[in-house]
């Protein structure tokens, strides 16, 4: 299903914030796995509009991330 994506600066930055916990745990967990810092990924997502930010999300992270998302 498409979703309109229109995130205040907060929503973003919460999307953000969860999603870098998760890619923090899977670095503890498998650090060789995972090379970039998570400031490094940080800095990838930033300059992205929020639609490409979802895709983004999607590929690396959580391709159901619509099921965390609440707003």
């Amino acid at each position: 299903m498409k979703k309109n994506i229109a995130f205040t600066s907060e929503q973003r930055k919460e999307i953000i914030d969860m999603v870098l916990g998760w890619f923090e745990d899977w670095k503890n967990d498998d650090p060789t796995a995972y090379p970039e810092t998570v400031e490094e990924r940080k800095l990838l997502m930033l300059p992205l509009n929020n639609s490409e930010l979802i895709k983004h999300i999607q590929e690396l992270y959580a391709k159901d991330i619509w099921d965390f998302i609440n707003y």
